[in-house]
């Protein structure tokens, strides 16, 4: 479904025309949609891979355009040279590196920006590559919704949930909160969209740690 589609859908579910009262809607529908895409097991909606930064000379932090960094790593060497997480505090105990990098730390962050700090202070300009969560683009018209489509009724439920509480219809509200999330924040169509992200054929989860290159792929007897 479009976001004019779902917003179509919700308008006519509760009877509404005005100009008003559809941009509301749309509202709803964009606050309903990055509320999902922040979700726990949901945020492969806001995945980037590949956003790219410059190293600056004599300054050992570097800005990506994103929410959250999930891996920092040197393209230029084959393979990339990942870069080691560690915290600000680490980092200011270690001995000063040279180039390049090897390990960073998360700094400052903004609305739509993370800074981090190098464990070297950069005597080049180089590039930087990172796998981050993005901000969740606003949808509008065309603009179809970052997850598959039978579960765009998420949107559907939760927008008008928010319609229902403005209207002071707080059991009608409640009633749509919980086929969005679920009667007690466990089930519900969210919780399902979770669940068909996380199961797939053959995925070995290991809790706690992961296999190292010598132990894949698993032996078999």
């Amino acid at each position: 479904m479009t976001f004019t589609e779902i917003q179509t859908e919700v308008a006519e579910r509760l009877n509404l025309t005005s100009t008003t009262a559809l941009a509301r809607i749309g509202r709803s529908i964009n606050e309903c949609y990055k509320k999902v895409a922040s979700s726990i097991g949901i945020q492969t909606i806001a995945r980037v891979n590949g956003v790219t930064a410059n190293t600056a000379v004599g300054n050992h932090n570097v800005t990506f355009n994103a929410i959250k960094l999930l891996s920092v790593y040197n393209a230029a060497y084959t393979p990339p040279l990942v870069l080691v997480e560690e915290t600000v505090e680490t980092l200011r105990q270690m001995p000063q590196g040279t180039d390049p990098a090897n390990a960073w730390a998360p700094l400052t962050t903004t609305g739509s920006t993370v800074t981090i700090m190098l464990n070297v202070t950069p005597a080049s300009i180089y590039t930087l590559t990172a796998d981050v969560y993005a901000v969740v683009a606003t949808l509008s018209g065309a603009n179809v919704p970052g997850f598959a489509e039978n579960f765009h009724d998420i949107l559907v439920l939760g927008s008008m949930a928010i319609e229902l509480e403005k209207m002071e219809k707080y059991d009608l509200a409640d009633r749509q909160w919980a086929k969005y999330h679920g009667e007690d924040g466990n089930g519900g169509r969210l919780s399902e969209l979770r669940l068909f992200l996380a199961v797939s054929a053959y995925k070995d989860i290991v809790q706690g740690g992961r296999p190292t290159v010598s132990q894949w792929p698993p032996m078999v007897s």
